[in-house]
């Protein structure tokens, strides 16, 4: 999602003959993605793992039984980048 934002805003910045209703509406939705976003990330912190897909296991490649999930720990959840930021800069004030 970051990333849609940061490549949108570097987008209306660089180019200049797109007509201005769609300007203005491509710099609404950017301005609102990156409003809600922190938000999302503040609600719902964890989202599904794609590793094991929220089953909290994976298939072993040799010999087709199940093992723990090494991405999610077995958790079947990961932490949203978002949220992780913030964790790391609260961590880095205190």
């Amino acid at each position: 999602m970051i990333v849609w934002i940061v490549l949108g805003a570097v987008a209306l910045l660089t180019v200049n003959d797109v007509a201005p209703p769609v300007r203005v509406l491509a710099t609404v939705v950017l301005l609102g993605a990156a409003v809600l976003y922190p938000l999302i990330c503040a609600a719902f912190p964890y989202r599904v793992c794609r590793a094991c897909r929220g089953s909290m296991r994976q298939a072993s490649p040799v010999f087709g039984g199940f093992r723990e999930c090494r991405a999610c720990s077995g958790t079947g959840e990961r932490l949203r980048l978002g949220a992780r930021l913030a964790r790391r800069r609260r961590d880095r004030v205190r």
